[in-house]
Order: C-alpha cells, then structure tokens, then sequence
C-alpha cells in the first residue's frame, strides 16, 4: 500500500486527537474550553474522492462521523483502548484484517454492533475504491457508560439475570431496527454551524448508547410511537426508497419499511406504484441489477462477491436475472464495457 493510499490510525479511547487521517483539503474546528470538546470538520479532496468526516474529542467520549467515497483503495488501522465502541453503519464496502485473521470482506446496510477489545488490540482496515461510505461511530469510557446505566458494567443483567456486558465483548446486530436507523439518520439529515453540531453530538452519544442497550436487552421490539408517522404518503414513500437504496444486500421486509415510515402494507405498495411504477420489491430488484452492473464496471471483483453485495445469495440466480434484465450475461457486460473503455 502506497503512502499516500494510508489514512493512518485511529485509537478509540482517548482525548487527544490523532495526528492522522488528516488529508483532507478543507478543515474546520471547533473547540468548547468548558466542556473540553473538540469537533473537527474534513472534506476529502476532490482529487481523491467526496464527502465530509467529522472528528470529536470529549473527556469520555470519541466521535467519528463520515459520509464519503474514496476514487482509490484507502487503508487505516484501529487500535482500542479501555473504551467501548458503538458501530452504526448504513453503507460500507471494507475489507478487514488483524494478526489471526485472514481478510474478510465486509459489505453492511443498517446494522450495528457493541464492542470491547482487549485493549491493545489493533486491525488493518481496506476501504475499496469507489465505496461509499456512511456511518457513526462513537466510544466511551468504562466510567461514562456505567453512569448511564447507574450501575458498574457486571452488574448490568438481562431479564433472566444473566450478565449482558463483560470485559471484552462483540454484539454485531445485522437486524433492521428502525428505532435506532432513525436516530443515526438523523446526524446526516441535520445542517447546522459547526459549534451547533458539536452540543448537538455531545447529547447524541448518550440516546445513541442508552437505544443500543435497550435493543440489545430486549427480546422483542419495543412497541413505540413510529418514527415518521406525521409524514404525508408522497413523504414516505420516498424516505421507503431510500431504505430500499441503502439496503440492497439485506433488505428489511416490507412490514419492517412500513413500520419505520409510518405506512401499513397496502398504502406502501400502492404509493410505491403511484410514485415510482413497480412495487417494492420489483424496485428493489431493479435496484439490485443497476448496482451489479455498475459494480462489473467498475471493479474487479468477482461476482461471487457482486453477488453478495446486491443480495443475492447465488450468483447463478444473479445471473439468471441479470441475463433477463440486460439481455447479456454478467461477465459478457463486464467485457463488453471494458472492451468500450479500451478504444475510448
């Protein structure tokens, strides 16, 4: 890996701010003497991407922030201290690789996770070229979690009394959970003075781990208020597709849409159709077939792995629908745009 191609490292449980991941041609800061916060604004190069990351250092509280696309493969590693991370990811194309682990592809539509490490571990992590990337995330001290649970972490017990959280620990939730998407979302929603976003995200952080943990002791769903249920039709039915964008790999069911945007069944579908034409799930495959196309264009992987990002469990069944929408097999398309690119 190139110099230039190394973001640097990152260490969750800290502070002060890390002298890396800092090539970025536009900066912005931020900083409350009172409360010791430092927010910090990046926006990627245009040479070498789009989009914004944001950096946030608090006494017990780090915040990372990101919405963005690399043009080429980028490479950073994560070290961990005493401190446990939330993970909140709503688009990632990552490859991740420690000292007993192989690399493993990782390709994430809304999930999240929970994690202590032993502290000193690290992990090389590879964004691919072209990955959009969303997400939050955000780790605290031992001490700050357990003022918000009101007890130290071993005594913190599920419903049958058993431990939830221990010393090292991995939760990765790859459900949908509505509740939860709705409050990430709501960072990347919001435009406001940078000063503002930094009181904005210190309240955050606490309703990001107090929803994590409550989800992660329930058994079932809570039933709540839904969480855009004042919005018109014509409104949820686009905040529906947008879902649908952002989850190609592991769609929610159509119940699960409905509940987040505040529609029954029948009202999405036929909303769906009046605004867009087919159905969810027809636009879902749509969707599906658009981003393996593009993803054989302008990548190199195999479609195994194209497969897998765009949901479907089998490539031949990618194929089969593939060869039915463009009328050419996936690698047919693949040499057919690279033989285009070539005499261009």
């Amino acid at each position: 890996m190139e110099a230039n191609n190394y973001l640097g490292d990152v260490t969750w449980g800290t502070s002060e701010p890390p002298r890396s991941m800092m090539n970025f041609s536009q900066f912005e800061e931020f900083f409350d003497e009172r409360n010791q916060i430092l927010l910090q604004k990046h926006c990627i190069p245009n040479e070498e991407g789009s989009g914004t990351v944001y950096h946030y250092w608090g006494r017990d509280v780090n915040f990372v922030i990101g919405n963005c696309r690399y043009n080429e493969k980028k490479e950073y590693t994560v070290q961990w201290n005493d401190w446990i991370t939330f993970s909140f990811t709503l688009q990632s194309m990552l490859s991740v690789e420690n000292k007993t682990a192989k690399t493993s592809f990782v390709h994430s539509d809304m999930t999240w996770c929970i994690l202590r490490e032993t502290p000193g571990t690290s992990k090389r992590h590879t964004i691919d070229a072209n990955g959009n990337l969303k997400w939050a995330t955000l780790a605290c001290s031992q001490s700050y979690l357990e003022n918000i649970l009101g007890c130290k972490i071993g005594d913190y017990r599920d419903a049958d009394d058993q431990p939830v959280l221990s010393d090292v620990f991995f939760f990765n939730i790859s459900r949908f959970n509505p509740i939860i998407l709705n409050a990430v979302d709501e960072i990347f929603r919001l435009d406001m003075p940078i000063r503002l976003f930094a009181n904005f995200l210190h309240a955050k952080a606490d309703h990001l781990i107090s929803l994590s943990l409550s989800a992660l002791l329930s058994k079932k769903p809570a039933k709540t208020s839904l969480p855009h249920a004042d919005l018109s039709v014509e409104e949820a039915v686009h905040r529906a597709a947008k879902i649908i964008d952002n989850s190609l790999s592991d769609p929610p069911t159509l119940e699960m849409i409905g509940e987040f945007v505040g529609l029954d069944r029948a009202t999405l579908i036929s909303g769906f159709q009046n605004i867009y034409g087919p159905t969810p799930s027809e636009y879902l495959k749509e969707k599906q077939l658009e981003e393996a196309g593009r993803l054989l264009e302008k990548t190199k992987m195999p479609l195994s792995e194209i497969s897998a990002r765009v949901g479907y469990r089998h490539q031949c069944n990618l194929s089969t629908a593939f060869r039915s929408k463009f009328g050419i097999s996936p690698l047919g398309y693949r040499k057919q745009k690279l033989a285009r690119a070539t005499v261009v």
